[in-house]
C-alpha cells in the first residue's frame, strides 16, 4: 500500500509543479474551449443538473459552465466538504456569487442549502477535477479521496475534464479508484462507454 502511495505523491508532485508553470492566457483559452465542449455534448444538453466545482489555482475554470447552465435553466450545484468526516455532499445554488471559503479555502456553497440527492441522479451530469487523468479514463487528484467515496454509488454521468498536458497513459490507482464516463480536453472528447 505504501509502494502505491508512494508513487501516486510522486506523481501528484510532478503535476503541481507542472501547472504552476502554465501561462494565464494558455490557461484561459483552453478554459473556453472545454467548456464549449463539454456545453456540446448530448449529456449536457439532456442534463437537468450539473455537479460542478470551485477551480482552484491552476485548474481549468468551470465556472463558465456553472454560468451557462443556469442560463440554459438547469440547475447546478457545487461540493461542500465536511473534513472532520472525509466526506463531501453538492449543494444546489441558484448564484455563483453565493459560494465563499470553507473547507481547505476553497468556495463553497451555504451549509443551509439543498442537498442534490444522489439516490436520483437522472439526468445528472458530474465534473470531476483532478490533477491528472490516463486515458483509461481514470483519475489522480489531490488525496484526501472525496470524489472517489462520493462516486462510489453515483449513477449520472462522470465528466472527466483537464489540460490535454495533464493526459497521460496510466496513473497509480486502486480497486477503488473511480473512473470517468467521458474525458474532455481543450483537444478533444474521450468517451469511455462501453469499455
Amino acid at each position: 500500500m505504501s509502494y502505491l502511495r508512494d508513487e501516486k505523491n510522486k506523481v501528484r508532485a510532478e503535476y503541481l509543479k507542472k501547472r504552476e508553470n502554465l501561462e494565464k492566457e494558455y490557461l484561459d483559452a483552453a478554459s473556453e474551449r472545454i467548456c464549449s465542449k463539454i456545453a456540446s455534448l448530448a449529456s449536457y444538453r439532456f442534463s437537468k443538473i450539473l455537479l460542478l466545482y470551485y477551480p482552484i489555482k491552476g485548474e481549468f475554470n468551470v465556472l463558465p459552465l456553472a454560468y451557462r447552465a443556469l442560463k440554459d435553466g438547469k440547475r447546478v450545484a457545487f461540493p461542500r466538504c465536511d473534513a472532520q468526516n472525509k466526506r463531501m455532499d453538492f449543494i444546489c445554488i441558484d448564484d455563483v456569487s453565493l459560494l465563499s471559503p470553507q473547507s481547505y479555502g476553497i468556495p463553497e456553497p451555504p451549509a443551509d442549502g439543498e442537498i442534490y440527492d444522489k439516490r436520483m441522479p437522472d439526468a445528472t451530469l458530474c465534473v470531476i477535477p483532478a490533477l491528472v487523468y490516463d486515458r483509461q479514463g481514470f483519475r489522480l487528484g489531490y488525496g484526501g479521496g472525496y470524489y472517489d467515496r462520493y462516486l462510489s454509488d453515483f449513477g449520472g454521468t462522470k465528466i472527466g475534464a483537464v489540460l490535454s498536458g495533464f493526459v497521460v497513459d496510466s496513473v497509480p490507482k486502486s480497486r477503488y479508484d473511480a473512473h470517468v464516463d467521458v474525458l474532455v480536453t481543450e483537444k478533444g472528447v474521450i468517451s469511455f462507454y462501453g469499455t
